[in-house]
């Protein structure tokens, strides 16, 4: 039997009437619709059947029949599983081999069409932000010769970090706007004692 779960580096995010799955390591973004991403919604890090996924998804749509569903629910994952933003594992949760992938419980491949350029014109009159990056310290054990902090250009008496809890404030409103790619930067991260706080 086969189960189904997020990757590790796979996430979505609902924007309006569209859903982003994106797959981090890989930095690979599939553009779904509406009604794709009810269907995402029922899908965790943890192994699930199909069957199992399929039954949660049929309250939405009780008009349709048990194969239309199953074969549009399989037209959307085959493409996320392809792409490694979704995985079709065993009840071990290891990841299927190339050759037991294309069992016929996967269509055929599917390709997305310039993703960056769909979402250029989907967001043009509705920016959104995605990416955020926060100098969580100045501090830096080296003095590298490229760097703005290093070799005395900022005195260490004006090298202010922001506090822990404002950091973990704008993470928070980060993520209650969709924001999907954070970055944490310093100096040397590992200096800030808030660290761990941060990282939750």
């Amino acid at each position: 039997m086969h189960y189904i779960k997020w990757s590790k580096n796979g996430f979505w995010r609902q924007y309006g009437d569209i859903g982003l799955c994106y797959q981090q390591h890989q930095n690979k973004t599939v553009v779904v619709n509406k009604q794709a991403a009810l269907f995402l919604q029922f899908i965790s890090r943890e192994n699930q059947t199909i069957p199992s996924i399929l039954k949660q998804i049929r309250n939405l749509f009780p008009n349709i029949s048990d194969s239309q569903l199953r074969e549009d629910f399989m037209a959307l994952v085959n493409p996320l599983i392809q792409q490694e933003i979704l995985i079709l594992c065993d009840h071990n949760g290891d990841a299927l081999s190339e050759e037991q992938r294309n069992n016929p419980v996967v269509l055929e491949n599917s390709s997305a069409t310039s993703t960056r350029q769909y979402l250029d014109a989907y967001f043009q009159d509705k920016p959104q932000l995605m990416s955020l990056q926060i100098e969580i310290t100045p501090s830096c054990n080296l003095r590298c010769v490229h760097c703005y902090l290093g070799f005395g250009h900022i005195h260490p008496d004006i090298q202010t970090a922001l506090p822990t809890e404002t950091i973990c404030k704008v993470i928070n409103e980060f993520a209650s706007l969709g924001g999907l790619h954070l970055t944490l930067t310093g100096g040397e991260i590992l200096l800030n004692k808030g660290l761990f706080e941060i990282l939750e």
